[in-house]
């Protein structure tokens, strides 16, 4: 069953303490060695006391306007990336692979099955270069690179299955593969993952070695002159405003993986839990993971027939229901796609533009079949 509670606690007391001393055990007394006599000193003249001084006067603290936004999040940024194409790396989700390092700076997080019943993550970042680590860095599905396509995005994987390969090279994908592409600088292994997860769980990447794939590969690293983002920002028109309310969603994708997404009102975003009740944290600054937006998205999702792998065929084109959820609230939308390369398009039920507050998006892709046992609002 999913947790009724956030935080645990131990009931269990011990035997009745008969001290006089409230609540404490006595500290251990070490001995302290004796010292001589220090010599006497002459007393020190005395001296005049300092005139006073006034305190300065209190000044507040002068805010800063960042001069731009960013167009994943459509939050102010020091930076100017309007035009700049995004990098979207695929990330390890097993739970012995947990936590991934820098997953917090990504301005969207995807979720969606692959074999198994486990998940994989793909993190779509604006500012990428500013990276410090950045993993572990996990294989290729066809479909993540659909997603990756909504927003132009440059594609970071390590390997992949032999549709995304497929779909890499006749669709010409910029991407940067750290298992079969040589690109010296972008991927290295983290010895601390071997020695404590594996091998194939210590890939790992950077800003900087984003940086030098792209120049190494000589990829486009401005957005196509017609690229139209999938998400508008507008804080005064949010569609979730007048929603139902959805404070406690739990999202199903496989018996081994249950998402929880609860609502902070202190914060206004949503704190992720996976494996049923875990706290998704990043591993570089141990803060659990937490966004502004959910988006749920319903795609057929089937296995591939005769695939001995197990591996998951995700329709991502056409059109299909799905929610948006933000500020406790969420209304009914629908999605439509018209080519694996286009970009989505995102409506209210009544066939408006969807509106989104500014902050960062969680895109949860289930699959068709989990529309019934979605929850919104957990009690």
């Amino acid at each position: 069953m999913l947790m009724t509670g956030m935080v645990a606690c131990s009931d269990a007391t011990g035997p009745a303490d008969t001290s006089t001393d409230p609540g404490t055990t006595d500290t251990p007394v070490t001995a302290v060695p004796t010292t001589t006599a220090a010599p006497q000193t002459t007393a020190v003249p005395e001296t005049t006391a300092a005139p006073e001084t006034t305190a300065p006067p209190e000044t507040e603290p002068v805010a800063v306007e960042l001069p731009y936004v960013n167009p994943l999040t459509g939050l102010p940024s020091a930076i100017d990336s309007s035009a700049q194409r995004p990098v979207a790396v695929m990330l390890n989700n097993l739970r012995i692979a947990n936590p991934q390092i820098g997953i917090g700076q990504a301005d969207i997080l995807y979720e969606c099955l692959v074999e198994g019943g486990i998940t994989r993550l793909m993190g779509v970042f604006s500012d990428y270069s500013s990276l410090e680590t950045l993993g572990s860095v996990r294989s290729s599905r066809d479909y993540y690179i659909d997603f990756a396509q909504n927003h132009d995005a440059i594609y970071v994987c390590a390997g992949g299955s032999p549709q995304a390969y497929s779909e890499l090279y006749s669709r010409e994908i910029n991407f940067l593969c750290g298992v079969n592409m040589y690109t010296p600088n972008t991927f290295y292994r983290d010895q601390s993952r071997i020695n404590s997860m594996g091998y194939e769980h210590s890939l790992m990447t950077s800003g900087s070695g984003i940086v030098s794939g792209i120049s190494f590969k000589g990829y486009r690293t401005t957005l196509k002159s017609d690229f139209t983002s999938p998400f508008i920002f507008d804080a005064e028109t949010n569609s979730a405003a007048d929603g139902v309310e959805a404070k406690h969603l739990i999202l199903t994708y496989s018996a081994s993986q249950v998402v929880q997404m609860i609502y902070s009102e202190a914060s206004n975003t949503y704190y992720r839990f996976q494996f049923g009740d875990v706290a998704h944290v990043d591993g570089a600054t141990n803060q659990q993971l937490n966004f502004t937006n959910v988006l749920l998205i319903y795609h057929t999702v089937k296995a591939i027939p005769g695939d001995t792998s197990g591996r998951l065929a995700v329709t991502t084109t056409g059109s299909g229901k799905g929610y948006y959820i933000s500020g406790g609230k969420a209304v009914s939308i629908t999605w439509k796609k018209d080519t694996r390369d286009s970009v989505i398009q995102l409506t209210t039920s009544t066939g408006e533009p969807l509106n989104m507050a500014p902050g960062k998006t969680f895109v949860s892709i289930l699959p068709t079949t989990a529309e019934s046992t979605t929850v919104l609002n957990h009690k």
